[in-house]
């Protein structure tokens, strides 16, 4: 008896829709290129499935990530790796803020804390404590150790912001997962009638000069980069550690 031999055919609408996923796939994965060149965040497939069909879905990094739900890594006031590059050999002001919580909506500022960067170097710091005029939440405190006891007698935000906008004075203003940070900040120019900062830059962004990173949490890249933070979820320290980040990463590409 001869041996048969079975072919299997796919139907050719089949082939034509693996066929049309397969250019789909190599286009994006040039586009992703193009853009993690210029310190964009890619374009990731779940979420661009979420926009097509309206179904969620729960990628987005960890640190980009709101309790509102909201994605923050797109945030319209954020430069471009390129443009920091022009601006990071002058001065530039590192900022971090701890909060309440993840909601720039709802919840409120209670640490702030900055450094100026001059041509590479740490010139000036600045850091307050913020009373939020409500109790201090459990699961904030516990990630930040800000107590009620550290916030009562601070001021409240409308005395703070104008001292720390003096500060800035107008420099460009950093910090890492950028757009949580720059949306509390103008949330809470806008509630006190101030005029709120008009650019920020992401350090998150500089993933592209750290390519082996696991994540884009700050601990990891202070970890790559071999940077000690002292008090991890402190505006100050965090601030001192970030500004740190950004002067190796340029340094990196001289």
């Amino acid at each position: 008896m001869e041996n048969a031999t079975h072919t299997t055919h796919l139907p050719p609408v089949v082939s034509e829709i693996l066929g049309f996923v397969l250019l789909a796939l190599l286009a994006l994965y040039f586009v992703n290129r193009g853009r993690k060149k210029k310190g964009k965040e890619p374009i990731r497939i779940l979420p661009l499935i979420k926009n097509l069909t309206g179904k969620k879905t729960n990628n987005a990094p960890e640190a980009s990530r709101s309790g509102s739900g909201r994605w923050y890594g797109n945030y319209e006031k954020l430069i471009t790796v390129d443009a920091f590059k022009k601006i990071s050999g002058k001065t530039y002001v590192v900022f971090d803020l701890e909060t309440t919580g993840l909601d720039a909506d709802r919840d409120h500022i209670v640490e702030i804390g900055a450094v100026r960067v001059d041509r590479g170097r740490i010139t000036e710091e600045y850091h307050q404590m913020v009373n939020p005029k409500i109790k201090m939440p459990r699961e904030a405190s516990e990630v930040n150790h800000i107590t009620d006891d550290m916030l009562r007698g601070a001021p409240d935000i409308s005395a703070v912001l104008p001292s720390f906008l003096e500060f800035a004075n107008e420099d460009l203003l950093v910090a890492h997962n950028g757009g949580f940070d720059a949306t509390f900040l103008d949330n809470a120019c806008a509630r006190c009638g101030l005029e709120a900062p008009k650019k920020y830059f992401d350090t998150m962004r500089l993933s592209v000069y750290w390519p082996k990173l696991k994540n884009r949490k700050l601990a990891t890249f202070l970890a790559a980069a071999g940077i000690e933070n002292e008090q991890a979820h402190r505006a100050l320290s965090d601030a001192r550690a970030t500004a740190q980040l950004c002067i190796i990463s340029m340094n990196k590409i001289k």
